[in-house]
């Protein structure tokens, strides 16, 4: 314990020097954004959120072939529906974890990294994003991050992805581009609270229970950086006339918790756990003509699922594929468009799964900008063909300068109250967000 206090100890010294941090040399680079946002529940009107966000990105040359990259977040603010007992911490390694700033806020470091150059790539070390996902918005092949959901998937994934102690190596052997991670964080899916404004609703997040069916009390099995929360994986790519075409595998700690229940004094609870997942996988990338066409397939063979039969919640093996295509367009009046399908199976019958053995998704995606990009237009939708829900949202950006934006966002769902979608049926937002950058 003494050792990790004395280590977070550093790395809350680290965060601190990144977030003001001056640049060092000429050569060396500092950028500063900050944002205003605040957002209300539709339906209600209640106040979501009021809060101050500031990211700074520091880049300095360590000598003729290596740089150092640190960047970290800063968030503040006076009240939280989306975090409403304050930063949840329980799914992140020790190292890893954000600084809670008492009820204020917290701050994080997001990269903190040394790139070297290799005669035929690079090589990363540090604390680093490493995505090998090629969709929008879903995820079939990025399984080496995991993801915070504090704003569900209303964020883009670059802004939600959780950053990892790692190494990553990037060359390229004749004509194929080989990648290689190796992580050493057990980090997990940062998953709200069941009274956060995004708390997941449907069984099948809450390991077969519905919401007025609440454990005595919830804990978990904290992951670390320990042997068996390590992982590995292998991307190889070679690009064609037309587009790119690569296979991957990988192992690390699976980011999907599990359940189980515990007892405790006398009380039943449960306990979140983690197990290793495995994936083989496979994309593509062509274009043809004006279009884009682009997929992915993963196998997570005998993955874990958690079952439920009445009082006995346990777990079962089973291989699940995962499958999604899409296309870029362009549309009416120069708009470019987004058209997705996933598929995702569970071998075998449902029988006592907690989740459906079969999803079907479609998403729909626009974007428009016009006064020389002073205005952006996005539209996304997503629409499930098996529960029968749906999202919508809505962004609209204006540029009011050179370093300043303006952006109004809108979020609506219905459908299917046990579906991933419906369960937020009552939980539509509008929000506003200011940003200026330095």
């Amino acid at each position: 314990m003494r050792a990790e206090g004395y280590i977070r100890g550093v790395a809350r010294a680290a965060l601190l020097l990144v977030l003001g941090l001056p640049a060092a040399n000429a050569d060396s680079e500092l950028t500063l954004e900050g944002h205003i946002d605040h957002a209300v529940g539709i339906d209600g009107g209640d106040r979501l959120y009021t809060s101050l966000e500031v990211l700074s990105s520091y880049t300095r040359p360590m000598g003729e072939r290596s740089r150092l990259k640190a960047s970290a977040r800063l968030r503040l603010g006076s009240t939280d529906r989306l975090e409403p007992g304050g930063t949840t911490d329980d799914a992140y390694a020790p190292l890893s974890r954000p600084w809670v700033i008492g009820s204020a806020g917290s701050a994080e470091i997001r990269d903190l990294f040394l790139e070297h150059q290799l005669a035929s790539g690079r090589l990363r070390i540090g604390k680093q994003t490493i995505n090998w996902g090629r969709l929008d918005g879903i995820k079939v092949l990025d399984v080496v991050n995991p993801q915070d959901y504090r704003t569900f998937i209303l964020d883009d994934f670059e802004q939600s992805r959780t950053s990892l102690w790692s190494g990553y190596s990037d060359t390229t052997a004749g004509a194929w581009r080989r990648e290689v991670a190796v992580v050493v964080d057990g980090t997990a899916h940062a998953i709200p609270d069941d009274d956060a404004w995004f708390g997941f609703r449907a069984p099948r997040f809450r390991f077969g229970s519905s919401t007025d069916q609440q454990a005595a009390f919830s804990e978990t099995q904290r992951p670390g950086h320990g042997i068996g929360d390590a992982g590995f994986g292998v991307r190889l790519s070679r690009q064609t006339a037309r587009g790119e075409f690569a296979v991957l595998a990988y192992r690390g700690l699976d980011p999907e918790p599990l359940g189980r229940f515990v007892s405790r004094a006398g009380e039943i609870g449960i306990q979140r756990f983690y197990e290793p997942r495995s994936t083989l996988g496979a994309s593509f990338d062509a274009g043809l003509g004006g279009q884009v066409i682009r997929g992915e397939f993963a196998l997570h063979p005998d993955r874990a699922f958690n079952t439920r039969n009445g009082s006995l919640l346990d777990t079962d093996r089973r291989s699940q594929i995962r499958a999604a295509l899409g296309v870029d367009l362009s549309g009416p009046g120069g708009a470019l468009v987004n058209l997705q399908f996933l598929y995702d199976r569970v071998e075998g019958e449902r029988g006592l799964l907690v989740r459906p053995v079969r999803d079907r998704l479609l998403t729909l995606g626009v974007r428009k900008t016009l006064g020389f990009d002073r205005w952006i237009f996005q539209v996304r939708a997503y629409r499930s063909l098996d529960d029968d829900d749906q999202m919508l949202s809505l962004k609209v950006t204006r540029s009011l300068s050179e370093t300043a934006r303006l952006e109004i966002h809108v979020a609506s769902f219905n459908g299917d109250r046990d579906g991933v979608f419906g369960q937020f049926e009552q939980k539509d937002m509008a929000g506003l967000r200011i940003s200026q950058f330095f």
